[in-house]
Protein backbone atom coordinates (compact mmCIF):
# COMPACT_ATOMS: atom_id res chain seq x y z
CA UNK A 1 0.00 0.00 0.00
CA UNK A 2 1.06 3.46 -1.00
CA UNK A 3 1.96 6.22 1.68
CA UNK A 4 0.52 9.61 1.68
CA UNK A 5 3.63 11.24 0.88
CA UNK A 6 3.80 12.47 -3.09
CA UNK A 7 6.64 13.32 -5.18
CA UNK A 8 6.49 15.56 -7.85
CA UNK A 9 8.63 15.51 -11.31
CA UNK A 10 9.63 18.06 -13.62
CA UNK A 11 9.71 16.88 -16.81
CA UNK A 12 12.67 18.13 -19.26
CA UNK A 13 16.03 18.06 -17.47
CA UNK A 14 14.87 15.11 -15.22
CA UNK A 15 13.70 13.08 -18.06
CA UNK A 16 14.43 13.68 -21.15
CA UNK A 17 16.27 16.52 -22.49
CA UNK A 18 14.62 20.08 -23.54
CA UNK A 19 15.82 20.02 -27.22
CA UNK A 20 14.09 23.10 -28.00
CA UNK A 21 16.07 24.99 -25.38
CA UNK A 22 19.09 23.55 -26.13
CA UNK A 23 18.33 24.90 -29.61
CA UNK A 24 17.70 28.09 -28.63
CA UNK A 25 20.90 27.86 -26.38
CA UNK A 26 23.26 27.06 -28.75
CA UNK A 27 21.83 29.27 -31.88
CA UNK A 28 21.04 32.27 -29.62
CA UNK A 29 22.95 32.40 -26.56
CA UNK A 30 22.94 36.04 -25.87
CA UNK A 31 18.94 35.93 -25.41
CA UNK A 32 17.99 31.94 -25.24
CA UNK A 33 15.50 32.66 -22.28
CA UNK A 34 13.97 35.66 -23.71
CA UNK A 35 13.22 33.94 -27.30
CA UNK A 36 12.25 30.83 -26.29
CA UNK A 37 9.71 32.26 -23.66
CA UNK A 38 8.87 34.80 -26.68
CA UNK A 39 7.84 31.51 -28.95
CA UNK A 40 6.97 28.75 -25.53
CA UNK A 41 4.89 30.82 -23.13
CA UNK A 42 1.70 30.59 -25.05
CA UNK A 43 2.05 27.08 -26.24
CA UNK A 44 2.91 25.83 -22.66
CA UNK A 45 -0.51 27.53 -21.32
CA UNK A 46 -2.24 25.61 -24.19
CA UNK A 47 -2.84 28.29 -26.80
CA UNK A 48 -1.25 26.10 -29.62
CA UNK A 49 -0.02 22.50 -29.67
CA UNK A 50 3.67 21.56 -30.19
CA UNK A 51 3.84 21.14 -34.55
CA UNK A 52 2.70 24.71 -34.36
CA UNK A 53 5.49 25.56 -32.23
CA UNK A 54 7.29 24.21 -34.96
CA UNK A 55 6.01 26.53 -37.35
CA UNK A 56 6.10 29.70 -35.54
CA UNK A 57 9.73 29.26 -34.52
CA UNK A 58 10.03 28.48 -38.81
CA UNK A 59 8.40 31.86 -39.34
CA UNK A 60 9.18 33.58 -37.00
CA UNK A 61 13.36 32.61 -37.00
CA UNK A 62 13.05 32.69 -41.07
CA UNK A 63 14.23 29.00 -40.75
CA UNK A 64 13.29 26.07 -42.90
CA UNK A 65 10.38 23.88 -41.09
CA UNK A 66 11.19 20.62 -41.99
CA UNK A 67 15.61 21.32 -40.96
CA UNK A 68 14.10 22.71 -37.79
CA UNK A 69 11.94 19.70 -36.94
CA UNK A 70 15.27 17.37 -37.69
CA UNK A 71 17.57 19.28 -35.52
CA UNK A 72 15.06 19.28 -32.79
CA UNK A 73 14.19 16.40 -32.56
CA UNK A 74 17.77 14.96 -33.11
CA UNK A 75 18.31 16.51 -29.94
CA UNK A 76 16.11 14.53 -27.99
CA UNK A 77 17.72 12.47 -25.49
CA UNK A 78 15.93 9.93 -23.35
CA UNK A 79 17.41 9.70 -19.67
CA UNK A 80 16.21 6.07 -18.98
CA UNK A 81 17.55 5.81 -15.25
CA UNK A 82 15.14 8.54 -13.98
CA UNK A 83 12.19 6.72 -16.12
CA UNK A 84 13.14 3.66 -13.99
CA UNK A 85 13.66 5.33 -10.76
CA UNK A 86 10.38 7.19 -10.85
CA UNK A 87 8.39 3.80 -11.63
CA UNK A 88 10.30 2.16 -8.51
CA UNK A 89 9.11 5.15 -6.20
CA UNK A 90 5.71 4.48 -7.70
CA UNK A 91 6.03 1.28 -5.95
CA UNK A 92 5.58 3.10 -2.30
CA UNK A 93 4.62 6.84 -2.87
CA UNK A 94 2.04 8.71 -5.38
CA UNK A 95 4.19 10.12 -8.17
CA UNK A 96 3.28 12.86 -10.21
CA UNK A 97 4.28 14.91 -13.09
CA UNK A 98 3.99 18.84 -13.14
CA UNK A 99 5.75 20.33 -16.49
CA UNK A 100 5.67 23.18 -18.13
CA UNK A 101 4.95 21.38 -21.46
CA UNK A 102 2.97 22.86 -24.85
CA UNK A 103 0.43 20.15 -26.03
CA UNK A 104 1.54 16.73 -27.88
CA UNK A 105 5.15 17.19 -26.85
CA UNK A 106 5.33 14.83 -24.17
CA UNK A 107 3.30 11.86 -26.41
CA UNK A 108 5.83 12.39 -29.19
CA UNK A 109 9.51 12.18 -27.20
CA UNK A 110 8.14 9.26 -24.65
CA UNK A 111 5.97 7.12 -26.86
CA UNK A 112 6.51 3.40 -26.42
CA UNK A 113 9.00 4.14 -23.45
CA UNK A 114 6.67 3.08 -19.89
CA UNK A 115 7.14 6.73 -19.42
CA UNK A 116 3.41 6.82 -18.70
CA UNK A 117 3.87 4.21 -15.91
CA UNK A 118 6.00 6.38 -13.74
CA UNK A 119 3.26 8.73 -12.65
CA UNK A 120 -0.30 8.20 -10.90
CA UNK A 121 -0.98 10.96 -12.87
CA UNK A 122 0.60 14.58 -14.79
CA UNK A 123 -0.33 17.93 -14.25
CA UNK A 124 1.09 19.43 -17.42
CA UNK A 125 0.59 23.36 -17.60
CA UNK A 126 -1.01 23.14 -21.49
CA UNK A 127 -3.81 21.18 -20.23
CA UNK A 128 -4.90 24.26 -17.39
CA UNK A 129 -3.30 26.96 -18.47
CA UNK A 130 -0.82 27.67 -15.30
CA UNK A 131 2.86 28.15 -15.72
CA UNK A 132 5.68 27.32 -13.00
CA UNK A 133 7.07 29.40 -11.43
CA UNK A 134 3.50 31.13 -11.28
CA UNK A 135 2.08 30.78 -7.42
CA UNK A 136 -1.11 29.67 -8.80
CA UNK A 137 0.46 26.48 -10.04
CA UNK A 138 1.60 25.28 -7.14
CA UNK A 139 -1.71 25.98 -5.17
CA UNK A 140 -3.68 23.46 -8.40
CA UNK A 141 -0.78 20.77 -7.80
CA UNK A 142 -1.76 21.06 -4.11
CA UNK A 143 -5.33 20.88 -4.66
CA UNK A 144 -5.08 17.84 -6.90
CA UNK A 145 -3.45 15.92 -4.71
CA UNK A 146 -5.35 16.31 -2.12
CA UNK A 147 -3.38 17.66 0.81
CA UNK A 148 -1.23 14.49 1.13
CA UNK A 149 0.65 14.21 4.49
CA UNK A 150 4.12 15.79 2.27
CA UNK A 151 5.05 16.64 -1.06
CA UNK A 152 8.69 16.58 -2.55
CA UNK A 153 9.40 18.65 -5.48
CA UNK A 154 12.13 18.24 -8.12
CA UNK A 155 12.82 20.93 -10.77
CA UNK A 156 15.95 21.11 -12.75
CA UNK A 157 15.29 24.99 -12.90
CA UNK A 158 16.18 27.19 -9.27
CA UNK A 159 13.39 29.60 -10.23
CA UNK A 160 10.71 26.64 -10.20
CA UNK A 161 11.98 25.43 -6.85
CA UNK A 162 12.19 28.73 -5.09
CA UNK A 163 8.96 29.32 -6.56
CA UNK A 164 7.80 26.10 -4.73
CA UNK A 165 9.03 26.84 -1.51
CA UNK A 166 7.64 29.89 -1.35
CA UNK A 167 4.15 28.16 -1.72
CA UNK A 168 5.09 25.83 1.28
CA UNK A 169 6.31 22.73 -1.14
CA UNK A 170 9.91 21.02 -0.12
CA UNK A 171 11.36 21.34 -3.23
CA UNK A 172 15.22 20.14 -4.63
CA UNK A 173 17.26 21.65 -7.70
CA UNK A 174 17.46 18.21 -9.79
CA UNK A 175 21.10 17.34 -10.29
CA UNK A 176 20.78 13.22 -10.86
CA UNK A 177 18.53 9.95 -9.83
CA UNK A 178 21.14 9.56 -7.76
CA UNK A 179 20.61 12.47 -5.87
CA UNK A 180 17.01 12.61 -5.54
CA UNK A 181 16.90 8.82 -4.16
CA UNK A 182 19.98 10.44 -1.50
CA UNK A 183 17.61 13.07 -0.87
CA UNK A 184 14.69 11.09 -0.68
CA UNK A 185 16.71 8.79 1.80
CA UNK A 186 17.56 11.47 3.91
CA UNK A 187 14.30 13.13 4.27
CA UNK A 188 12.03 9.40 5.30
CA UNK A 189 11.22 8.51 2.00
Amino acid sequence: MKDDKVILFDCFGLFASDSVDDFFKDHYPENHQELKDSFCEEGDSGAFDFDTLLENMAKGLSLNQAALTEEINRRRVLYPRMIELAKRLRENHRVYLLSNCIRGVIESIFEGTGFEDCFDGQIRSCDIGLVKPKPEIFAYAKKVLGNPERIVFFDDNPINVEAARKEGIESYVYHSPEQVEETLRQIGY
